[in-house]
């Protein structure tokens, strides 16, 4: 089992990810964290094996914290999930050396494909007695294949859409507009927005639900 903390100080995007990770049989969510001194008294208290990161936390800039990390848990792998394109945090976090950087706007099917891979790079690594170049070459590369990324329209934000999936999934009988704002904190039209965008990429579909009186109930539904 692949112990894994989550360390984001946004409450809807640690849910998120705890329920991406409760995906993988593989895959064990120890905790979510949302600041440095929690994280650092975690990785003392607990075994941690990944290290789910967001790098704006209240108390510091956690890529100022990557060493101290590692020093608490030596065998530590990150994968860093920030809004952060800041030339010096990417870099830092390279060359420290964590196992993937993963930009917010983008983050909920690279963040999937992502943690697939360190599945397979975690077992390998624990399970390989003998290595040849292959097998480095395989562990050093990762041999991912990742989606091109696609540019997202006018008026449609990635953190966002992470969130109406994520609402979507949760709500196994389905989801109104109006339903959807108050979970959102946004105006109806805005739901309805990204709702009307995920019919469009077939990740979602819209039923209506007929009551007693009056008409239909649109309701959406994840597909």
């Amino acid at each position: 089992m692949i112990d894994v903390l989550i360390c984001e100080d946004d409450f809807r995007i640690a849910d998120i990810h705890k329920s991406l990770i409760e995906q993988y049989a593989e895959l064990n969510c120890i905790g979510k964290t949302n600041s440095i001194i929690d994280t650092k008294r975690m990785l003392e208290e607990n075994k941690v094996d990944l290290l789910l990161l967001d790098i704006y936390l209240p108390d510091d800039i956690a890529v100022k914290r990557l060493g101290e990390f590692r020093v608490l848990r030596p065998n530590l792998d990150v994968i860093v999930v920030s809004a952060s394109n800041h030339d010096e945090h990417i870099k830092k976090s390279l060359r420290y050396g964590v196992y993937d950087y993963i930009l917010k706007t983008d983050s909920l099917k690279r963040l999937k494909s992502s943690l697939s891979s360190y599945i397979k790079y975690f077992q390998t690594i624990e399970e390989q007695q003998t290595f040849n170049q292959d097998t480095i070459d395989h562990l050093i590369y990762k041999q991912q294949q990742y989606e091109p990324i696609k540019v997202l329209p006018k008026g449609i934000d990635g953190i966002t859409l992470d969130l109406v999936r994520h609402q979507l999934m949760t709500h196994q009988d389905g989801l109104t507009a109006e339903e959807l704002s108050e979970h959102l904190g946004a105006s109806r039209t805005t739901a309805r927005r990204y709702l009307e965008y995920l019919i469009r990429l077939k990740h979602a579909k819209v039923m209506p639900i007929y009551g007693i009186v009056g008409r239909p109930e649109r309701r959406y539904f994840s597909l």
